[in-house]
């Protein structure tokens, strides 16, 4: 090896030499030191607490037995959460409209109960409870607002409202209220300008 890094120092100049790969091993009169700090001495893991490491430090059968259950559990509820569909989206198209003088009411109405729906789930010493939820988005022209409706069945369903709008809206001052008692979310939307609406929804281009 020696011989050929010469050959390529010869060849291609002395970096060749300085970096051709070379014949090393370990002398058989090296020391090992070890200590606190050093690692890769050969010894294999130490204890924190500097005691020697015993048979009793191994996981009990019982113990390994459990985390490979609790790891079998995870996996399976990864796996049931992958098969999980995504609850379709359908439009909602009942709503009224009331006109003020700095804002603009909508009022979507819902099918009784939808708002108030829940569902609960068991997972050993757990419950999970999830309520409809409701999650609105403003822009400039355009307002949307999304209502998840949990199933006893888990089969969630989602309800859309979205529309752009005829005139400029203000997004940061804009809100939404859930009106569950009546069925209904009223949105209120805060004028660029306070000038009356004929309509809240632009025309179809």
């Amino acid at each position: 090896m020696e011989k050929a890094a010469v050959d390529l120092a010869k060849q291609h100049g002395p970096y060749y030499y300085a970096h051709a790969a070379k014949a090393w091993e370990v002398p058989e009169d090296a020391k090992t030191i070890s200590g606190e700090g050093l690692t890769h001495t050969g010894q294999g893991p130490r204890r924190l607490d500097g005691a020697a490491a015993t048979v009793a430090d191994a996981p009990a059968d019982e113990s390994m037995e459990g985390l490979r259950a609790e790891v079998a559990r995870l996996r399976a509820r990864l796996a049931d959460a992958a098969r999980v569909r995504r609850p379709e989206t359908s439009p909602l198209k009942k709503y009224a409209f009331a006109d003020g003088e700095e804002t603009c009411k909508i009022y979507i109405e819902f099918a009784a109960g939808e708002l108030r729906a829940r569902r609960t789930e068991e997972d050993g010493s757990a419950r999970h409870c999830l309520d409809a939820g409701v999650v609105a988005s403003f822009e400039r022209r355009r307002v949307r607002v999304v209502v998840v409706v949990p199933d006893a069945a888990g089969d969630d369903s989602r309800r859309e409202f979205a529309v752009n709008l005829a005139c400029d809206i203000v997004p940061k001052h804009c809100s939404y209220k859930v009106v569950a008692e009546k069925n209904r979310v009223v949105v209120s939307l805060r004028k660029a300008e306070a000038v009356p609406w004929p309509t809240l929804a632009c025309a179809a281009p």
